[in-house]
């Protein structure tokens, strides 16, 4: 009697072998290996901090502000020049505009009088082969030589007697003194100090 091959793959898979890792097919069905498991997260759930603005996101943030240039006419008023330097100052210091930029920007508000008297003055010094105003502080310079006049200190002065007669209040009299000065430069001008805060504030001016 002929033996019989027997079938041992049967058997082969029940002597503990480990089963060939399942096979993925993409979808073209060609198989792939197998895919290797997602990384557990290891935060716990915990939340990342935002990423902190660095100097430059800042200055790209700053950068983006709008903002209008605001005109000048050169008025013999020195108190509109004065509200005039305040407000285009506080632009250059939010924007890191060049010198020559700053100069640039600021004589393009020029209307009326001041544009006449800014071309003049740069035809002047062109003339005097001088070097031209580049620089923001420059430009200031020139222009309160112009448009703020020697008998500015003396009428701030005559201003701030009368607010000390008015006012009862120290306190009230130094808020309205800075509401009529402007800005710390021009009441460093002033030869005013404060003797103590119950008293009333004491100017003198030389004259």
């Amino acid at each position: 009697m002929p033996r019989h091959r027997h079938n041992n793959d049967d058997q082969d898979q029940g002597h503990g072998r480990p089963p060939p890792p399942q096979q993925h097919r993409n979808n073209n069905g060609d198989a792939q290996g197998p895919q290797p498991q997602p990384q557990q997260r290891q935060d716990h759930g915990e939340e990342r901090p935002p990423p902190r603005c660095n100097d430059r996101n800042e200055e790209e943030i700053f950068g983006k502000l709008k903002f209008t240039m605001p005109k000048f006419q050169g008025e013999e008023d020195p108190d509109a020049y004065l509200s005039w330097v305040l407000k285009v100052d506080k632009i250059f210091r939010i924007h890191n505009f060049s010198e020559a930029k700053k100069v640039a920007m600021a004589s393009l508000e020029f209307e009326g009088y001041a544009n006449v008297w800014w071309e003049e003055v740069n035809k002047k010094r062109e003339k005097e082969d001088l070097e031209p105003i580049d620089t923001w502080e420059e430009m200031q310079e020139v222009m309160h030589t112009r448009f703020v006049p020697t008998h500015h200190k003396r009428d701030l002065f005559n201003k701030l007697t009368q607010l000390k007669q008015s006012f009862k209040s120290v306190e009230e009299y130094y808020k309205e003194m800075h509401m009529t000065v402007g800005t710390s430069d021009q009441l460093s001008e002033i030869p005013c100090y404060v003797y103590s805060s119950r008293s009333h504030d004491q100017c003198a001016v030389n004259t």
